[in-house]
């Protein structure tokens, strides 16, 4: 006899950070007959691609793609999809345990219960990730029927458990029959609301003391800390609909009366602290705060008694005495507390701090006589700076690509190569050996943001050291982290760039494009492909054999070391495989250096029948290069945002957007085969040319006007030139 079905239903919006473990914790269930419904809530980051290769592979797993309606919205689809005899919903950032599925419908079927509740891990992440910390939320396991469901009101902590969609398990039937579905604009309470209609009608409710749902908590804000004016209203209206709960399975009046009056409390405290989080200034915070006090409700609140330590006590009097500004204050310095860096952070800026320190000790010591090499007087000059001189040949294809389209491009400029390792020793020299009229230019790549902030204090040292000339960053993926040191960075960064009248960015992804004119508002900024694209593969041509594995191994990993080796063993049985990587040994490599480091590189490409890769320029190189390629993505989405932007067109690259090692080897048995000799090289001169015409307007500037001029005033000569 086959086991019931149970619906799985994850709403996923711009989640593609973590959408992917929370899918493979369904796809590693016990239980063997579930289907999962992944709704697509319209979003604009790589979650909607990610769902969609996930129901490629699985013939269980459907993906519903949707504009942005709402968490409530996507539920309902989800609902009207499924056919399963048990529901369980998920949020797509967290993670379950393999037996959930399995241990919830046991419990559900041998007690007839119409719904199960489960108990849960609170995981707490520090800004990289790590797990620092997990609290553990055990429920009381039991099976409360008929009149006894009152019972659940003297649980003690069974109410924490009844607000949430995500730790349980309903008979659908039980759903359908009373019409219920999730309360579409309503946000932050929607799961009290759903359950107050749902677990209302249930003849019985059984809870498992297990611990089945990781609850996922991230540095960053969440949904739930976001805070609108409405605020105070909706916590309240929850407040209401625990009480209409316990109401309708009969609970003792006073013992109602008493959670109510707790869980009321404990919600004005979460608001409080979610006002002062807001971007409010503290006059309309204070009226807020006055009004909701002032309301039927507020008083209500400060009579039921719910406050229950000494600190809420005295919260509450200063309340009921009108001294909402000095809560206020209160709760900003808890705030303030709360979001200063842990030891661990202290401990890596102080140590981040000190090479800083040191490096600037460098440029003070450096000497400031004779000029820059290949930085000629006399002559139109084009500093390339930033030069990658060290071992990434992905930074040192840039780097030669970015100096050779100059070079094309703008005849009669000298191209001066101004390498990394020389930032702060040859700062001096370089700048002596420049006019205002010379033009800087930085290096494309992914390095703009608080993951490789080495470089990005090398590009702000610079940036506040050539005020005077104007200075175009080539192609950047932008990363930021979306945690308290990389809002500091953000800032940072902000700050200095705005800080250049003559400093224009660019992106080489949507999603970069978009964090740059949203953030960096006093920049012009541009969307034009990586430079490496423009690299040249060369006339002379190889017989193709065997299939490379290009990998990385560092913080932008994504697939498992176990993962990776079974791959390697798969492709090893369609052909011979070899593993290589774009980072050799290799520091103060000189340009010519460069050049014939990255050809070797081109070289061993060229020569494959096929190249698997979750590095971004492996896949450029293999564009160039015409060799088909499957690209794996990395954790930061760089590679699989820069595909959807400019090579999703090309027949012989191939995106992978989840670690599916099956699926990867199938596709990799199909592309092996590929004959490559018919294709066309791709040209993407005429997208880059974007770069082109603004330099030619950073030029006329200069030329015309002397340098300084605001950047809307340099777009209009820019035009005229077009």
């Amino acid at each position: 006899m086959q086991a019931e079905k149970v619906s799985v239903i994850i709403a996923v919006y711009n989640c593609e950070e973590h959408i992917e473990e929370c899918v493979e914790s369904i796809i590693s269930q016990t239980y063997g007959n579930i289907e999962l419904i992944l709704v697509d809530d319209g979003s604009t980051d790589m979650s909607g691609m990610i769902c969609g290769e996930f129901a490629a592979c699985h013939e269980w797993i459907t993906c519903i793609h949707g504009e942005n309606e709402g968490l409530s919205a996507a539920r309902n689809k989800g609902l009207d999809e499924a056919c399963g005899e048990y529901v369980i919903f998920m949020d797509a950032d967290d993670h379950a345990e393999p037996d959930m599925v399995k241990t919830a419908v046991e419990k559900i079927a041998k007690t007839g219960a119409d719904a199960c509740i489960w108990g849960y891990y609170a995981d707490f992440v520090d800004n990289a990730g790590h797990k620092i910390k997990t609290i553990e939320h055990h429920c009381m396991e039991g099976l409360y029927a008929g009149p006894g469901l009152g019972d659940i009101a003297g649980t003690g902590g069974a109410t924490s458990f009844l607000g949430y969609a995500w730790n349980k398990i309903y008979k659908r039937g039980l759903i359908e029959q009373g019409g219920h579905r999730f309360e579409k604009g309503l946000s932050l309470i929607e799961d009290i609301v759903f359950n107050s209609q749902v677990l209302s009608q249930c003849k019985g409710i059984c809870f498992i003391d297990r611990l089945f749902t990781h609850y996922m908590q991230r540095p960053a804000q969440s949904l739930g800390k976001k805070f609108h004016e409405g605020h105070f209203r909706l916590m309240q209206r929850a407040s209401g609909s625990i009480r209409t709960l316990y109401e309708a399975w009969g609970s003792d009046t006073a013992a109602v009366n008493e959670i109510v009056g707790r869980v009321s409390f404990g919600y004005l405290k979460s608001s409080l602290i979610s006002l002062q989080l807001s971007e409010l200034g503290m006059k309309r915070k204070k009226q807020l705060l006055d009004e909701f006090i002032g309301s039927p409700t507020g008083r209500e609140l400060l009579r039921s008694g719910g406050p229950g330590s000494l600190a809420d006590r005295a919260v509450s009097l200063m309340l009921e005495c009108g001294l909402t500004g000095l809560v206020l204050l209160a709760y900003g310095a808890r705030v303030r507390r709360s979001s200063q860096p842990g030891c661990s952070e202290n401990g890596e800026y102080i140590k981040k701090s000190a090479i800083r320190l040191k490096l600037f000790a460098r440029y003070m010591l450096s000497p400031g006589k004779g000029e820059f090499p290949g930085a000629r007087p006399g002559v139109k000059k084009i500093v390339v700076a930033l030069a990658a001189d060290y071992g990434n040949l992905g930074d040192a294809a840039i780097t030669v690509a970015q100096s050779k389209y100059l070079e094309k491009r703008f005849h009669g400029y000298s191209i001066v190569d101004f390498p990394i390792s020389a930032t702060f020793t040859g700062m001096k020299r370089l700048r002596k050996s420049l006019s205002k009229e010379d033009i800087i230019t930085l290096t494309g790549g992914g390095n703009t943001g608080d993951r490789y902030d080495d470089i990005e204090y090398c590009r702000q040292f610079i940036i506040k050291r050539f005020r005077k000339n104007a200075i175009f960053s080539f192609p950047q993926t932008v990363e930021f982290s979306r945690t308290p040191s990389g809002a500091r960075a953000l800032a940072r960064a902000v700050k200095v760039y705005s800080g250049h009248r003559e400093l224009v960015l660019s992106a080489r992804d949507r999603k970069s494009y978009e964090e740059y004119r949203r953030s960096f508002k006093d920049n012009e900024c541009v969307l034009a492909p990586d430079a490496a694209l423009l690299l040249e593969a060369g006339v002379k041509a190889y017989e193709r054999s065997g299939i490379l594995m290009c990998m990385r191994n560092d913080g932008e990993k994504k697939i498992s070391a176990e993962s990776e080796h079974e791959l390697f063993r798969r492709l090893s049985g369609v052909c011979e495989t070899k593993m290589i990587d774009t980072h050799i040994d290799r520091r103060g490599m000189t340009p010519l250096q460069r050049e014939e480091e990255l050809e070797k590189l081109l070289d061993e490409i060229k020569k494959a029948r096929l190249v698997v890769t979750d590095r971004l320029h492996g896949m450029i190189i293999c564009a160039v290069a015409k060799t088909p390629c499957i690209a794996l993505d990395n954790g930061n989405r760089k590679i699989s945002g820069f595909y959807e932007c400019w090579l999703k067109g090309l027949g012989f690259i191939d995106m992978m957007y989840t670690a599916n090692v099956d699926e990867t080897a199938r596709r990799a048995s199909v592309l092996a085969k590929m004959d490559t000799a018919s294709l066309a090289p791709p040209g993407f001169t005429e997208e880059f040319e974007v770069i082109g015409k603004m330099m030619d307007g950073l030029m006329n500037n200069r030329k015309h006007i002397g340098g300084g001029m605001p950047w809307k005033h340099v777009k209009a000569v820019a035009g005229k030139n077009e």
